[in-house]
């Protein structure tokens, strides 16, 4: 045993796939036979002790799962897999953990696990769990005992993936599957794990790990472990400091997505979240590098005021701005203008007066080019923002905002911001028009609401005729009072004592 080398078909796969390989006429039958035969053999050599052979099949079985050009795949999902095997692979660490082999184990154990999901509750079994917790800690403690360890770190990398892979595969509503994992692999035991990790490469799994295990259901404990890590890692670790591009995404992507998937859930923590000042993690990746986090970051933003309302933190409006113009995606734009809306207040509506309400007016401009859903949103952001504008920043809206739109808008037009006094914009009283067409009982109010105000402000800042011409451009009165639903009794009576009011000699 002392003089055991490692077989030399392990940098052979062609070999391996040369004895799989068969032509397009062989039958599912003699093809189930042959992976039969290759499981026979692993117990065999498994049983007999003998490595070589054991390991030569466990290699063999590997590629044939992974091999999914081959006829041999097929085969081998033809649910021909026995719990026995598993038992074998797990047992098979012990036995071949001398000669530094356990990575074509757990990598045949992980290639079992991403092509037979059917057999993911075999591996939910408390002692298999127990096995990779075990082989885990184990690896890890060798790491910080003997340091850099190639032969350790290529097994414990392995381990991480095989766990990442039964996470990621196991069924999310079934709430016993996910308790079990969390039994073994608790937030808390997975953050003090990687605080033991000094490789950053070892980070990724962990951190794809939480963000997959994100979804089950947690303890208190739980809850606040996941907070910590990422307050860790953000404030602590520095990770942002790595210079290591791949590790920043994994590690932004990871809490990104665990944040939001708690979020929905009455059992996240939010004063630990406030505590732990985690509002600036987000308003860091709004800024920053991945640009696919963007969007992301926007949904929480939403999230958080929705649930939480009264939130004083004051996100960079100026990017969110920024992202909703730059974004392509319909999806994505609609996120930043919800994020928008949510944080819209009296201390960061300057932003959309500055240079002559260029930012307002271009919302204005762009309107026609938004899917349905993001112009409802669009339009609730105007609202606001005209219930907050003063009169100064109202002569400017009747002066310059008085044109229907145009065809050649496009919503990423660069124009220069100080030209916007220069230029006509699309009339608020068109946009409303177009949003009255959605026949909803509340937007109705709003813009009832909305056009008492516009008109009553025209006569404080002598525009009155201006905002009667602008009305007109855009609605025949009969049509206008035909768009409200006059049987609701809100909506009655402030349609009623607008027309009264503005339009007197119409009655």
């Amino acid at each position: 045993m002392e003089n055991y080398k490692k077989p030399p078909f392990q940098n052979k796969i062609e070999t391996r796939l040369e004895y799989l390989n068969v032509d397009d006429k062989a039958s599912d039958h003699d093809l189930i036979q042959r992976f039969h035969k290759i499981y026979e053999a692993i117990n065999f050599a498994f049983v007999t002790n003998d490595f070589q052979k054991l390991l030569f099949n466990i290699s063999l079985l590997k590629d044939a799962l992974l091999d999914k050009n081959s006829k041999s795949y097929d085969a081998a999902n033809h649910g021909i897999f026995n719990f026995n095997i598993i038992q074998i692979l797990f047992s098979s660490f012990e036995k071949t953990e001398v000669f530094g082999v356990n990575p074509i184990i757990i990598n045949c154990l992980e290639a079992i696990v991403s092509t037979q999901k059917e057999l993911i509750n075999y591996f939910l079994c408390p002692e298999l769990l127990h096995q990779i917790k075990h082989q885990i800690t184990h690896q890890i403690s060798i790491q910080n005992q003997e340091g850099q360890n190639d032969q350790s770190e290529d097994t414990l990398l392995c381990l991480l993936n095989l766990l990442n892979s039964i996470v990621f595969n196991t069924d999310k509503s079934n709430n016993s599957y996910g308790k079990l994992i969390l039994s073994y692999f608790s937030i808390r035991t997975l953050f003090e794990l990687s605080k033991m990790i000094n490789q950053s490469f070892l980070l990724f799994p962990i951190f794809l790990i939480i963000k997959n295990i994100s979804s089950f259901l947690f303890t208190p404990d739980d809850e606040s472990a996941l907070l910590e890590m990422v307050h860790y890692f953000f404030y602590e670790k520095t990770i942002l400091q790595s210079q290591d591009d791949k590790l920043i995404t994994i590690f932004t992507r990871s809490s990104l997505c665990s944040i939001y998937n708690r979020l929905f859930l009455e059992s996240f923590d939010f004063p630990l979240f406030e505590k732990l000042n985690l509002f600036e993690l987000l308003n860091y990746f709004l800024v920053h590098p991945p640009v696919e986090s963007h969007a992301l970051v926007c949904r929480i933003i939403v999230q958080l005021y929705q649930k939480y309302q009264n939130i004083d933190y004051l996100f960079n409006v100026d990017k969110i701005l920024e992202l909703f113009f730059e974004f392509n995606s319909a999806r994505n734009q609609n996120a930043a203008a919800e994020a928008l809306n949510e944080i819209i207040k009296q201390e960061t509506v300057e932003t959309f007066f500055k240079n002559d309400c260029f930012l307002l007016f271009k919302f204005c401009d762009v309107f026609e080019l938004l899917n349905s859903k993001t112009k409802i949103v669009i339009s609730r952001i105007l609202y606001k923002l005209a219930l907050l504008a003063n009169l100064e920043q109202w002569k400017l809206i009747f002066t310059h905002g008085d044109q229907l739109p145009l065809n050649n808008q496009s919503i990423d037009d660069n124009e220069d911001e100080t030209m916007g006094k220069n230029k006509k914009h699309v009339s608020l009283f068109y946009i409303f028009s177009r949003i009255l067409e959605i026949n909803s009982v509340e937007i109705q109010i709003e813009v009832l609401h909305l056009f008492v105000m516009m008109f009553d402000t025209s006569y404080k800042i002598n525009m009155n005729e201006k905002c009667y011409t602008m009305f007109l451009s855009v609605f025949d009165l009969q049509e206008f009072i035909q768009m409200f639903t006059v049987e609701e009794g809100q909506v009655n009576t402030l349609l009623q004592r607008f027309i009264n009011t503005y339009f007197p000699d119409s009655q």
